[in-house]
């Protein structure tokens, strides 16, 4: 007759078997759906971070433009231009997102200041003189303090920021 310690082992057994099994599988699908879910939210947020970016780069092409209409208004006496400066939402985008482009887009906020800054003193002159349109005298205070050449530099550097980004991002 076997002894009952040896009949407990071997009714115990099977049954630890099935335990230690199930102890497992369930580690296991737990793991992987720790895992599938992180990869799913660092997918996501790679796609947020590529539209941001994408955005970002439309804002700074934007601004090329809206120079442009600024310049008309303050040199030729066009309409107000009263669309907000993409330098605005440049600063925000990097400021949110992409914080090692804060610098640089807070140089091409300054540089957009700068040059906004001496076509209203150019308007200024051009109202005291009741004048409708610049001078050569205006052209040549914009060719001496060139602030258009500081603000496409900003650009550029900011544009080049953005490019390294986007293939960091687009090769993970």
């Amino acid at each position: 007759m076997p002894t009952p310690s040896v009949d407990i082992a071997t009714n115990i057994w099977p049954l630890l078997q099935v335990i230690i099994g199930g102890t497992i599988a369930s580690i296991g699908g737990w793991t992987v759906a720790v895992v599938n879910q992180r990869m799913t939210r660092k997918h996501e947020q790679l796609i947020v971070e590529r539209e941001k970016l994408e955005n970002l780069v439309s804002a700074i092409f934007d601004l090329e433009l809206w120079l442009k209409k600024e310049e008309n208004c303050y040199l030729f006496s066009h309409p107000e231009n009263l669309e907000p400066s993409p330098a605005a939402r440049i600063t925000t985008i990097a400021v949110l997102y992409f914080p090692d482009m804060e610098p640089a887009a807070a140089q091409l906020m300054v540089a957009t200041d700068n040059h906004r800054s001496l076509l209203m003193d150019i308007r200024l002159d051009m109202n005291t003189k009741n004048l409708q349109k610049a001078t050569p005298d205006h052209v040549a205070i914009l060719a001496k303090e060139n602030t258009i050449a500081t603000v496409n530099a900003a650009r550029q550097k900011l544009l080049i920021h953005a490019k390294t980004k986007m293939k960091e991002l687009l090769s993970t």
